[in-house]
């Protein structure tokens, strides 16, 4: 590639990059935070916003992936460049998003997602109704005694044993 070609495809990118970064803002920032989708996601998962960042970049890096394995066995055609387009946009663009959690944290303190879940009418931190193990987090404690008083009378009724289905061993 010529470097006048490089330089029409590193403004077009970059051009490219401001339009989606901010159609995106509108449907996953908040109004006064470009990161809260990662922040929240962190909080859902016990993590950092990097590492949900990070998880979801893998998507669009195992379709890069895909694609370069096509290419490398000769079936990447024009017909893909659509593609190609998306997918080398969502990873720069992930990277861009990544680098400014990292500048944040770098700068305040304030983004753990231990923040994120008590801040003022962020839901007050309340995650109701989801149950421990799920990939959310776990349920509320009135949620919890529920579901052990239920479990304990059906222990009753079943006469189950140590180790059996309906017997609680928490």
């Amino acid at each position: 590639m010529k470097a006048h070609e490089f330089t029409v495809l590193l403004h077009e990118r970059i051009a490219k990059m401001k339009r989606t970064l901010a159609s995106k803002a509108e449907e996953y920032a908040s109004e006064d935070d470009r990161l809260y989708n990662f922040k929240r996601a962190a909080w859902y998962r016990k993590g950092t916003p990097e590492d949900s960042l990070a998880g979801m970049l893998v998507k669009h890096w195992v379709k890069i992936e895909g694609l370069i394995a096509r290419f490398e066995a000769g079936h990447l055609t024009e017909a893909q460049r659509g593609q190609i387009d998306e997918v080398i946009g969502d990873i720069v663009n992930y990277f861009v998003l990544l680098e400014a959690t990292l500048l944040e944290q770098l700068n305040d303190s304030r983004h753990r997602a231990t923040d994120v879940g008590a801040r003022e009418g962020d839901y007050n931190g309340d995650r109701p109704g989801l149950r421990e193990g799920s990939c959310l987090g776990t349920e509320s404690a009135e949620s919890q005694r529920g579901h052990t008083e239920v479990q304990g009378s059906e222990q009753g009724s079943a006469g189950s044993s140590p180790g059996k289905p309906g017997r609680d061993t928490g």
